[in-house]
């Protein structure tokens, strides 16, 4: 698909060899038109519309759903300028809000043409700019929860969510809104970082002499992460019982990491009441498997009077 263009049908582009491109438009109902086919065409109404891919334009017009084909040559796309794309037309697809938060599909279009412009020029070094670049314009769709993450990024997510054992120190950060800093949010059972003495809500300032103040979470749990067996020297900052701020530095040996497994277990409540605790410390793959063999657990002690979820 060529970039800026989201037509009512289906638009089918190629490129010759000798370096120019020609396209045609099949038009469709608006009600037949697939995800993709956004809504530009009106029933009734002709629509002249210019594609542009970098410099060179290639001109469809449509009257009255007869679409006819002008095709000039075209500059090929950047793998950056791909990337934009692929990322546009993803979102474009699957984002709840069709309105794109209000600036329709010409205001969404020109997002994308935006960023497009702006890693214009760009090569494989510079991946941060990109990335950047792509986060910009989604972030105009006001969701947070829609960004981009490049490839090795999204490997670690995805192999943290599918259960796979990575080297690191066995902890889950969060970034502090209040301090800009990251701290830990929890420290996993056995992990080279509790055998050491980290501890919930230390702020991490240093790793290997290097200062991650004000780094993103995703930074500091990369600088964690090697190869098992590694020494890593980290900083951090801890509030003690006088609400006094100590710093120290703590040496960790990485080891391979296994996702903590939901747990299970019961008590007696003051009142007599038998009471399940559930914990459920991350959400993988396998969550849902180990959670259901929790409850087993639980019902297998007797049936309790009550369930406590740990998130």
């Amino acid at each position: 698909m060529w970039p800026g263009w989201r037509g009512a049908g289906i638009l089918l582009s190629c490129t010759c060899s000798a370096g120019s491109a020609f396209s045609f438009f099949r038009a469709e109902p608006r009600e037949n038109r697939s995800a993709e086919g956004a809504a530009v065409l009106r029933k009734g109404l002709s629509l002249v519309t210019t594609v542009s891919v970098v410099t060179a334009p290639i001109r469809i017009e449509v009257q009255h759903h007869l679409p006819s084909i002008v095709w000039s040559h075209a500059t090929a796309i950047t793998e950056s300028q791909r990337q934009v794309s692929d990322v546009w037309w993803s979102v474009s697809s699957q984002f709840y809000d069709q309105s794109f938060n209000g600036m329709g599909d010409e205001g969404w279009r020109q997002k994308e043409v935006e960023a497009f412009r702006e890693v214009e020029g760009l090569g494989p070094e510079d991946d941060d700019l990109v990335t950047s670049a792509i986060n910009k314009m989604l972030s105009f769709l006001g969701d947070p929860f829609t960004r981009y993450l490049p490839p090795a990024k999204f490997e670690t997510i995805t192999n943290y969510a599918t259960g796979k054992a990575t080297a690191g120190i066995g902890v889950q950060l969060l970034e502090d809104p209040r301090t800009k800093n990251v701290r830990v949010m929890a420290v996993s059972k056995g992990s080279p970082a509790e055998s050491s003495g980290i501890k919930i809500d230390d702020t991490i300032l240093g790793i290997d002499g290097e200062s991650v103040e004000g780094m993103t979470s995703d930074y500091v749990s990369k600088k964690c992460r090697g190869s098992p067996g590694e020494k890593v020297e980290v900083k951090i900052m801890r509030i003690d019982g006088r609400a006094k701020a100590i710093e120290k530095t703590i040496t960790v040996i990485r080891q391979t990491i296994q996702q903590v497994e939901v747990e299970a277990s019961t008590y007696a409540s003051n009142s007599g009441k038998k009471i399940g605790l559930i914990k459920v410390p991350s959400f993988t793959t396998e969550t849902e498997k180990q959670l259901v063999e929790a409850l087993r657990t639980i019902s297998s002690d007797g049936n309790a009077d009550s369930v406590v979820f740990d998130l």
